[in-house]
C-alpha cells in the first residue's frame, strides 16, 4: 500500500476501498450457496448449470457495452445501477420459479459486469479530476 502523507489522498482512497470491498463482498458471498439453494427447489444439476451458464454469458455480453455506456450514462450512476440490478436479482431468487431465475442470472450477469468494470473506472476519473495524489 502506498503511504502518504496527503489526508485527501489517504481520505478519498479509503473511501473508494470501503465501498468496493463491500460491494465486491455482496457479490462473493452469493456464489457459495446458491448451487445448495437452487437443490432445495428441486432443480437437477443440468438446469442448474443452465442458470449459471445464462450469468455467465449475460456477464460477457453486457461487458462488451459497459464501458462505453458509462462514459455516456456517468460512472456513479452505473455504480448505482450496480446496486439495483445486484439487489432485484437477490430478491428474484427468493423465487423458486425457473424462469424467474433466468431473469435472475441475466441480471447478475448484467451487475458482474458492471462490478468489475465501472467501480475502478469510477476511481480513476475521480482522482484525475481532483488531481489527487501521494505526496
Amino acid at each position: 500500500m502506498i503511504t502518504t502523507t496527503n489526508d485527501s489522498f489517504s481520505k478519498f482512497r479509503n473511501n473508494y476501498l470501503a465501498v468496493y470491498l463491500a460491494v465486491m463482498m455482496s457479490d462473493w458471498l452469493q456464489g457459495p450457496y446458491l448451487y445448495a439453494l437452487y437443490q432445495s427447489y428441486g432443480f437437477d444439476m443440468y438446469g442448474i448449470a443452465v442458470l449459471f451458464i445464462v450469468g455467465f454469458v449475460s456477464g460477457a455480453i453486457f461487458g462488451t457495452a459497459i464501458a462505453n455506456t458509462a462514459d455516456v450514462w456517468g460512472r456513479k450512476r452505473m455504480a448505482l445501477l450496480f446496486c439495483c440490478t445486484s439487489s432485484t436479482a437477490s430478491l428474484i431468487r427468493l423465487s423458486s420459479n425457473y424462469h424467474y431465475l433466468v431473469c435472475s442470472h441475466l441480471l447478475s450477469g448484467l451487475s458482474t459486469a458492471l462490478l468489475y468494470c465501472v467501480f475502478e473506472a469510477w476511481y480513476i476519473s475521480q482522482h484525475q479530476r481532483k488531481g489527487k495524489v501521494p505526496t
